[in-house]
């Protein structure tokens, strides 16, 4: 009696995992084939047109939502900017109106130049340090030759200066201005001597110097920069040496060198640039 009634939770227990196993097999498989949820709109169109059921008119539910708010960003966007040009345009026809200078709201700027005298060329980083007060720094590069009474000098210039520049008219685009600043320069000097004690000899110069200028300057309300000026150079110190191994002091070169800053100290420049 008692061997039976083992039998029979034996052959109970056995029944009962054959029943859970499949079930757990089940689950494990489903587990394993569940894939990652997708967007609203990839997952309603994963479901065919004709597909009713509640799992695709929910999925293209929430593709219609998803739709919905997108649009709103985009209004909210759109409107974002329309309003910020709006108010961009009302600035501006108020400062035209009273005649706020665009430089006001475009401090700073980059420019390039064209002239005659010290430098022939080169470029500018400007900035507005007051509604009438400008600095610049401007790197400039230049070329002369010079026929003077001790030789023939021709040098490749490379400056770099800077100067402040006082803007007097403080409403409208279109003032003059008077900058004054300073300058030093390096030089690469080819000098041919006129004294018949040998051929020609080549060098370095370094050269500082006084700037002014007198001038007017005109802004756009985009931003564009034209100038036109005339700026005085005076080289307050020379030197000139020979390319030699110890680099000795040429007097000759060096007198020749003046002679070529002197005749470079009045000059033109025409500058144009964009101020941001």
């Amino acid at each position: 009696m008692t061997m039976t009634r083992a039998r029979l939770v034996v052959v109970a227990a056995l029944l009962a995992g054959a029943t859970l196993l499949p079930s757990r097999r089940a689950a494990a498989v489903l587990s394993m084939e569940r894939v990652p949820e997708l967007p609203p709109c990839a997952d309603a169109a994963s479901y065919p047109e004709g597909d009713d059921s509640p799992a695709a008119e929910h999925a293209r539910r929430r593709c219609r939502l998803e739709q919905l708010e997108q649009r709103k960003n985009y209004e909210r966007q759109w409107a974002a900017w329309v309003a910020w040009n709006q108010q961009k345009q009302t600035t501006q026809a108020w400062m035209d109106r009273v005649g706020i200078p665009a430089r006001v709201t475009r401090r700073y700027a980059v420019d390039g130049f064209l002239a005659t005298g010290f430098s022939h060329y080169g470029v500018t980083v400007a900035g507005i340090l007051l509604p009438s007060l400008e600095a610049e720094v401007w790197l400039g590069f230049g070329n002369a030759e010079n026929a003077s009474n001790v030789g023939d000098l021709h040098d490749d210039r490379r400056c770099l200066g800077g100067r402040l520049k006082w803007l007097p008219i403080e409403r409208g685009n279109l003032t003059p201005f008077f900058a004054g600043g300073a300058a030093g320069c390096t030089a690469t000097l080819q000098f041919i001597s006129f004294t018949g004690q040998g051929g020609g000899s080549d060098g370095s110069g370094v050269t500082h110097a006084l700037t002014a200028s007198l001038g007017a300057t005109w802004t756009t309300t985009m931003g564009l920069r034209f100038s036109l000026e005339y700026i005085f150079a005076w080289a307050f110190y020379v030197q000139a040496s020979d390319n030699t191994g110890a680099h000795p002091h040429d007097p000759m070169m060096q007198a020749a060198f003046e002679n070529t800053l002197a005749s470079d100290r009045h000059g033109v420049r025409f500058q144009v640039g964009y101020a941001f």
